[in-house]
């Protein structure tokens, strides 16, 4: 079935129009570090997708495997770490379920698919129901190692500010007011959405170049917990290969953040998107004091 990389299945997400899969997100989410938060369910459904097409299944058996992974999902988010052991299912759900309790609860609960950049497709599990271990060859992007923690706002990276000059930020979405300075911008972000990328807020014009390091540091801050992407991309559609891609909790307390990365596709046109969309109710973000140093 081969062994395709992280990079692999996100760009057969991309071709499929599913949810983004950033190579280092999926990393974390199959090495457990998220626990005991279980990943989205769009982020479930894209990367089983992304794994069966790339085992060369037709779209329809993509369709009728889903289900079971889905109900195997939904089964999991009814129950919580701290409560006892849900009861058995009665026979007609347990039948349904199949195989894909076993295949969801091992890759996203017990971190059983743990590795670096090579994953291999999971078509169809062994007769035990357990799944392929991660090839580990390769290694992993820079930024993948790195913690979504708050960070101590600390000395400010020197090198070519690769922000300068570059046009204000703007929304994709006209009837929603952007409060924006250079470094800064606050946004009310209403509920109704699928996804992050359904809502974003961009600085363009920004210029990366493959190979070369870069550290992006910011604030946040939101008026309720929420959450949302931060990713500098080319605007190269319908691909938008990146070069940092992380999800991101917030709440109302400043939390700084600082990545180091590398350029992954050399443009003067590529953006720095914050993206919002995908939220469940309205919250107000605060980003500040964004900076985006190139240090080599």
């Amino acid at each position: 079935m081969g062994a395709p990389s992280l990079r692999d299945l996100g760009r057969i997400a991309n071709r499929r129009r599913t949810e983004p899969l950033p190579a280092s997100t999926t990393s974390e989410v199959l090495a457990g570090k998220r626990l005991p938060r279980l990943p989205r369910l769009e982020f479930v459904e894209s990367y089983v997708g992304a794994c069966l097409t790339k085992a060369g299944l037709p779209e329809e058996h993509i369709a009728d495997r889903m289900t079971r992974w889905r109900d195997a999902w939904l089964s999991l988010a009814e129950s919580k770490p701290s409560e006892a052991p849900p009861p058995s299912p009665a026979p007609a759900r347990r039948r349904r379920l199949g195989r894909g309790w076993v295949l969801v609860a091992a890759a996203f609960a017990a971190g059983a698919l743990v590795g670096s950049a090579g994953i291999r497709s999971i078509g169809t599990p062994d007769p035990a129901g357990t799944l392929t271990a991660l090839d580990p060859a390769g290694t992993l992007p820079a930024s993948a190692e790195q913690s979504d923690a708050c960070e101590a706002p600390g000395p400010a990276a020197t090198g070519r500010d690769a922000l300068a000059g570059t046009p204000p930020w703007w929304t994709d979405k006209a009837d929603l007011p952007l409060d924006a300075g250079d470094r800064a911008f606050g946004i009310t972000v209403r509920p109704g959405t699928s996804r992050p990328g359904d809502l974003i807020v961009v600085k363009s014009a920004v210029r990366i170049e493959t190979g070369r390091r870069y550290v992006l540091t910011f604030t946040a801050r939101a008026d309720r917990p929420a959450s949302f992407r931060v990713r500098v991309q080319d605007n190269d559609a319908p691909h938008y290969v990146h070069s940092i891609d992380r999800d991101l909790p917030v709440d109302t307390q400043n939390c700084h953040h600082r990545y180091e990365f590398t350029g992954g596709k050399t443009s003067a046109q590529s953006e720095l998107t914050f993206q919002l969309g995908g939220q469940p109710h309205e919250f107000h973000l605060n980003i500040s004091a964004v900076t985006l140093v190139e240090i080599d």
